[in-house]
């Protein structure tokens, strides 16, 4: 099955041409916060500067019950869990 996957994709790219494929760029960060509202401040900023497309968080410590993303990085759609949930 994913040989499938991979040749479909790979027909799908036969289509265009190379430059339109090589000038799309995807913009990704990852950050391991160790606490969230110790580095919410650093995160907003690297957001800020670097424009990404996807900002994957870790460690942020939060509860699920403070778990609301969405409301702090309101130009993305957010999905969040929480190791926390086990200890409490």
């Amino acid at each position: 099955m994913e040989n499938n996957v991979v040749s479909n994709y790979g027909s799908c790219l036969s289509d265009r041409s190379a430059s339109s494929v090589q000038s799309q760029k995807l913009k990704l960060v990852t950050y391991n916060m160790h606490g969230f509202f110790q580095r919410y401040s650093t995160v907003r900023n690297l957001i800020s500067e670097v424009a990404p497309k996807v900002c994957v968080i870790q460690k942020h410590w939060l509860t699920p019950a403070n778990i609301k993303f969405q409301f702090m990085f309101c130009d993305y759609l957010t999905f969040g869990s929480s190791a926390m949930s086990i200890v409490l």
